[in-house]
C-alpha cells in the first residue's frame, strides 16, 4: 500500500511519522479493508467539505477529537503532535475508531488546500485512563 499512495490518495499527504506504520502493518484483510475505505473516503470528501462536521457527515465516517484532558495534559499530547513535512508540529487530536482491536487513525485536515495529513495509524494512543 505505501509504494502506491500517491497515486491512490492524492488528497492525502501521509507524515514520515506513518511510513514505518505502514511498511510493518500486520493487520488481517477486514482491517485492511476498512483502512483502505476510511483512506479513499478521506481522500474523496476533503474537497467537498469546509470543515470537521461537513466531512463526518459527507463522507459518513465515525471519527472524533480528542478529550480535553487529552489536549491539556502535555504528557499525552505530545503522543499527538506530529511533524508535518514542512517541519512544523500540528495537534492529529481527530481520529477514525471503527477499526477492530482499538487501533485509531489520526489525521488533520486543511479544508483550506483541500488536504488531509496521515499522522498515526496503530494501537490507542494513551490517555488519562491508562
Amino acid at each position: 500500500m505505501w509504494e502506491q499512495k500517491e497515486l491512490e490518495f492524492e488528497n492525502l499527504i501521509f507524515c514520515k511519522s506513518t511510513e514505518k506504520q505502514f511498511k510493518q502493518l500486520f493487520i488481517n484483510s477486514a482491517t485492511f479493508d476498512k483502512l483502505w475505505n476510511n483512506l479513499q473516503k478521506l481522500n474523496e470528501f476533503v474537497c467537498n467539505c469546509r470543515n470537521d462536521d461537513d466531512l463526518k457527515v459527507k463522507a459518513n465516517l465515525n471519527f472524533s477529537n480528542e478529550s480535553k484532558s487529552v489536549k491539556n495534559n502535555p504528557k499525552l499530547r505530545r503522543y499527538r503532535d506530529i511533524r508535518l513535512p514542512d517541519g512544523s508540529k500540528k495537534f492529529f487530536g481527530l481520529h477514525i475508531k471503527n477499526f477492530p482491536a482499538a487501533l485509531r487513525l489520526h489525521f488533520y485536515p486543511d479544508y483550506i488546500n483541500q488536504k488531509i495529513f496521515i499522522g498515526y495509524f496503530g494501537k490507542h494512543l494513551p490517555t488519562k485512563k491508562n
